[in-house]
């Protein structure tokens, strides 16, 4: 049951709303501004899209280019060159602290090319190694390129 003064608050809140309603804008202009926003995410999506496609292509060409070398100890083992980890098809993705397995495996060079990874002529008919993360359940999600 509503108080006397909750009862009088709600009908002057009714008279205020009615008092505004004139100045209300018209359904065509709310219209106008909806579309007029639409086609300005659009705009935006066209640009951004292919600007992130672009940036992570050349992140990944980056990570494969030779590193200089500094002096090493005789007998140690050569430097390793790896890529970023990157998404394996349109599966899940993980979640935080879920087990992830990581595993070596040998692969041929010309995988490379299906992350977008440049592959010279020179070395195309080789392999290399990758790590690859699976999931919990068994499913790949992830993978670098590894050079030793």
């Amino acid at each position: 049951m509503k108080t006397e003064h909750e009862a009088a608050a709600i009908e002057e809140l009714r008279e205020l709303a009615g008092a505004l309603r004139p100045l209300e804008a018209p359904g065509r202009v709310e219209q106008a501004l909806r579309e007029a926003f639409r086609r300005r995410q659009r705009r935006r999506r066209r640009i951004v899209v292919p600007l992130a496609a672009a940036a992570v292509i050349a992140l990944a060409v980056l990570n494969l280019l030779p590193r200089p070398e500094g002096p090493r100890a005789e007998g140690a083992p050569p430097e390793t060159i790896a890529t970023d980890y990157m998404p394996v098809g349109f599966g899940r993705p993980l979640y935080p602290g879920e087990f992830v397995q990581v595993v070596r495996i040998s692969v041929p060079r010309m995988e490379m090319v299906r992350f977008g990874l440049p592959v010279f002529e020179d070395g195309a008919e080789g392999r290399v190694q990758a790590d690859v993360v699976l999931g919990e359940d068994g499913i790949a999600r992830a993978i670098r390129f590894v050079q030793h």
